[in-house]
């Protein structure tokens, strides 16, 4: 219920909402067949930042990855998204920062934009940035190919 309603737009960008929505797609996500990765468990914040980073930075999910070709082992950071929202662009632009400065404590290897609608995402004003997928839950709901990066369709 929670995933539906979130598509629905009946959540907002409330910190508990947010994480209750990213809990509820995390299944989906990791069922789409773009996508080759499932997940280990979540991560602790404190394992990425620095004490400076103020929490209203961090990404609001932190997971570890395994391969479902190789079992290699990555780290994700999920940031939730909303068109037309300048704080969500600045976080997401911090984080992009954060990985080309290198100055997470953790080795990230991908930060994915996550929009509740392929629309939302299309119509919102982003810059190309170096280190961000950005993707929608329609999209993962639907086995699409999810995720953009500088504007070409990707798979990780």
């Amino acid at each position: 219920m929670v995933a539906k309603n979130w598509i629905n737009g009946e959540y907002t960008n409330s910190t508990e909402k947010v994480k209750a929505g990213l809990d509820s797609f995390k299944n989906e996500l990791y069922a789409n067949p773009s996508f080759n990765y499932t997940s280990e468990y979540s991560l602790a914040p404190n394992e990425f930042y620095s004490e400076e980073v103020e929490k209203s930075a961090y990404a609001d999910k932190h997971f570890l990855l395994k391969s479902k070709i190789d079992g290699e082992e990555k780290t994700m950071l999920i940031k939730f998204m909303q068109e037309g929202d300048v704080r969500s662009l600045a976080e997401i632009n911090h984080l992009n920062q954060q990985q080309q400065e290198k100055r997470f404590k953790r080795q990230v290897d991908f930060i994915i934009a996550l929009y509740r609608s392929r629309e939302e995402l299309e119509c919102d004003i982003v810059d190309k940035f170096e280190y961000v997928l950005f993707t929608s839950l329609d999209s993962l709901i639907s086995n699409k190919s999810p995720f953009i990066h500088n504007g070409k369709v990707v798979s990780i």
